[in-house]
């Protein structure tokens, strides 16, 4: 690759080294092939070389690591996600307009998710095109937009069914029934918005790598009855039905509870807000070779542009800012809770999302 013929035809100044290694954030030229010709050394460290003549001949997508592009064993532009993302786009829109600008996500192989604002302008030397791409990276600006209009997004509805609550109780009503239901609605409320607290700031935690989980033996089918619970008397079920189907034996994992129950909260809401009236959301869990594999499916078949970007931050079916759902999942049960997360989706079938997670060996260990 490094002997491509335009990667080896770019010359750059002697000042280009000095003042693209000054610039905070990643510089690279690219040729007509997208190819690197050129990097700053902000390039090199991202790659974990210490020569940016390493990347030379390289894509981006394989300089930074893309899951997509290594999980699918060839290299960037050439795998099925491609066609939706983000940073190629911004590349090419630049390669046909002379310049582009956006806001870019990506994911690399090690499962860290990156926001970077794209600016790329198209230049000539020696009758060849060119493109100068800058990435900078804008991950902690995106992580604290999302995590505060997620938190008080949800904090304002909490507040919001407590007045609402409280400004129909009549405590001069005979009717004591009436009274201790609105009281009764009104913990529920209050309790929830602990859990929104609770939930914002392990999250946080969560992003910075300051979170430590607390795993103890946790019951599935207890779990599942916990997670489930949420969902009593709840909006968001709207006009569809849970189905919860147990394991047929005790199961037990070692896991941290109130981290599992946020995964498993998520991934129902999901599914009911997928769902159609009449529809039903069946969550279920299994023993399989690998431990206990949760499942919750609805009858929805996912757009294959959603399916591409479904677990990275940032990225919502829901509106600017809410982007932290599934992403929160991936994070929560493969970096917190030794597990795996994927999903299935399809016509005929529908979409289903898979939690695996280990059992409890009788010694006392994981499985």
């Amino acid at each position: 690759m490094r002997n491509a013929p335009d990667t080896q035809a770019f010359e750059a100044t002697s000042m280009l080294g000095p003042l693209a290694d000054s610039i905070p954030a990643l510089f690279m030229v690219l040729n007509s092939e997208r190819r690197i010709v050129f990097a700053n050394r902000q390039m090199a460290e991202i790659a974990g070389v210490k020569d940016a003549e390493v990347v030379i001949g390289q894509r981006p997508g394989d300089v930074l690591l893309c899951e997509h592009a290594h999980a699918e064993h060839t290299t960037c532009g050439n795998t099925r996600h491609c066609s939706s993302c983000q940073t190629q786009a911004g590349i090419l829109n630049a390669q046909r307009a002379g310049h582009s600008q956006s806001e870019c996500r990506m994911r690399n192989a090690h499962g860290r998710s990156f926001d970077f604002k794209l600016s790329a302008n198209t230049f000539e030397q020696d009758g060849r095109i060119y493109t100068a791409v800058t990435l900078l990276d804008i991950s902690s600006e995106k992580r604290r937009e999302v995590l505060e209009r997620l938190f008080f997004h949800d904090l304002l509805n909490s507040v919001a069914g407590i007045e609402g609550l409280m400004d129909v109780l009549d405590v001069t009503s005979p009717d004591v029934n009436e009274k201790l239901s609105i009281v009764d609605m009104a913990r529920r409320c209050a309790h929830q918005l602990g859990e929104d607290i609770t939930s914002a700031r392990a999250l946080a935690r969560a992003e910075d790598g300051s979170l430590v989980a607390d795993s103890v033996p946790v019951g599935v089918g207890d779990m599942m009855d916990i997670s489930a619970g949420f969902f009593i008397n709840n909006d968001v079920c709207g006009e569809a039905r849970l189905e919860i189907h147990k394991p047929e034996t005790a199961l037990t994992i070692l896991s941290d509870a109130s981290l599992l129950n946020r995964v498993l909260v998520n991934l129902i809401k999901n599914a009911f807000e997928a769902s159609k009236a009449g529809g039903v959301v069946r969550f279920s869990a299994t023993k399989d070779s690998s431990g206990v594999l949760f499942e919750v499916h609805n009858d929805t078949v996912m757009p294959e542009a959603i399916k591409q970007q479904l677990f990275e931050r940032s990225f919502s079916t829901k509106g600017r800012g809410r982007g932290i759902g599934t992403y929160s999942v991936k994070l929560f049960t493969e970096k917190y809770l030794s597990g795996r997360v994927w999903f299935t989706s399809h016509e005929g079938f529908g979409t289903s999302f898979f939690v695996q997670l280990p059992l409890v060996r009788e010694n006392g260990g994981k499985s």
